[in-house]
């Protein structure tokens, strides 16, 4: 156990959660994200946490590469966008569809100043609304 005295298993439910709320870990038990998205009241209620402003002393852009490692996030979804295009099999389109929901959970959602260069988080989305349409088109006949 830590100093803080929770279990392992405390520990990585604590993870969990706060990996959900796209938070990045900067160091053990160090965990920050930017402050544009909205924190549910279970999550500011959690005793463990504690939450300020901060600035980095770094590149805020190169700090948000190194925690979230958004060229691998970007490389992966423009080739999960690219398969789903290409990919004509039902099956094997929703393969493509679940891995493609699963990256979009990983997704930190971060400022637009933070994000690299063609980032794909929007396009992915639209990609994943346009295959949902086709799923509603087929169930519709």
């Amino acid at each position: 156990m830590v100093a803080t005295g929770r279990s392992g298993r405390d520990r990585a439910a604590l993870r969990d959660v706060l990996s959900q709320h796209r938070l990045a870990e900067l160091r053990e038990g160090i965990w920050l994200r930017p402050a544009n998205l909205d924190r549910p009241a279970a999550y500011q209620a959690e005793p463990a946490l504690n939450t300020f402003v901060a600035r980095p002393d770094r590149d805020a852009a190169e700090l948000a590469e190194h925690l979230w490692q958004l060229g691998d996030w970007s490389r992966r979804a423009h080739a999960l966008e690219a398969q789903l295009r290409e990919t004509t099999d039902p099956a094997l389109r929703l393969t493509v569809a679940a891995n493609l929901v699963r990256l979009l959970s990983t997704d930190p959602i971060l400022p637009p100043a933070l994000l690299p260069a063609q980032c794909p988080a929007e396009s992915l989305r639209a990609a994943y609304g346009a295959y949902q349409g086709e799923l509603r088109a087929l169930a519709a006949n």
